[in-house]
């Protein structure tokens, strides 16, 4: 895996500190050659039109993965979980639009 080019978030990202620890863990260098973006589109470009690997959520990509246009590796990382949640203002006060997509976010949180 080391050999080949990655695609990947920025330094002190979760995910690339995720990235980071799996290397280790697996006693692999780190590549030289890491393409890093937080653009899906240039992810998906890249590891669709080249022999770029990609590291990335497995649910920012699962309808590439879905329509046959990317591939998962045969292997799932560990601890990669991680909580994820909205910031506000104490004071501020949502509109009727962002009301209702709060309380769509609630309905699929898990």
């Amino acid at each position: 895996m080391a050999v080949y080019p990655w695609v990947v978030a920025a330094e002190g990202t979760p995910n690339r500190d995720h990235f980071t620890a799996m290397l280790r863990t697996a006693k692999l260098q780190i590549p030289d050659s890491l393409v890093e973006t937080g653009s899906m589109a240039l992810l998906s470009h890249l590891v669709g039109t080249s022999d770029h690997l990609g590291f990335i959520s497995a649910r920012q990509v699962a309808r590439d993965v879905a329509q046959g246009a990317l591939m998962r590796l045969p292997f799932q990382p560990t601890g990669t979980l991680r909580p994820i949640g909205l910031t506000t203002r104490t004071d501020w006060r949502p509109t009727q639009a962002q009301s209702d997509m709060l309380a769509a976010l609630r309905a699929v949180a898990v």
